[in-house]
């Protein structure tokens, strides 16, 4: 388990050490509707890439909302999936830039201060990312 920022973990599910005071999100039950789009062909493949892109959107504004009046009320929030190097930091990252008021490459820069290891090459990271950062009127 990494703490990222105070009382915000990233973990592999498995991995998980609850507390009293502790919530878990777990990306990984959450979004098991993800990556089915290997098995067709590539007009439908098109078509559920962008409805997963969406869905995985919604979820991320959703969850980071929900991670922000967690950490407000002194609670501490673990984000987990089973790799820990996709899901959750997206998750993270984005609630890094929503509520620090942090560029993308800032954001993704002071997660891997704590956890290096994190698939910015995945389909997705990139579109949610760029997404949230063009919503922060900060940046």
């Amino acid at each position: 388990m990494y703490e990222i920022i105070p009382d915000l973990w990233v973990s592999k599910t498995k991995d998980i050490h609850m507390s009293s005071n502790s919530i878990h999100i777990n990306c990984s039950d959450d979004l098991k509707f993800m990556g089915r789009f290997k098995e067709y062909k590539n007009e439908i493949k098109k078509n559920i890439i962008r409805y997963e892109i969406q869905k995985l959107y919604e979820y991320t504004v959703k969850t980071i909302q929900k991670i922000d009046t967690l950490l407000k009320n002194n609670t501490t929030v673990i984000v987990s999936c089973v790799s820990c190097t996709q899901l959750s930091p997206l998750i993270i990252i984005s609630y890094i830039i929503k509520f620090g008021n942090l560029n993308k490459n800032i954001a993704i820069e002071l997660f891997k201060t704590k956890k290096e290891n994190i698939a910015e090459e995945s389909l997705y990271f990139d579109a949610i990312l760029n997404k949230i950062s063009s919503k922060n009127i900060y940046n």
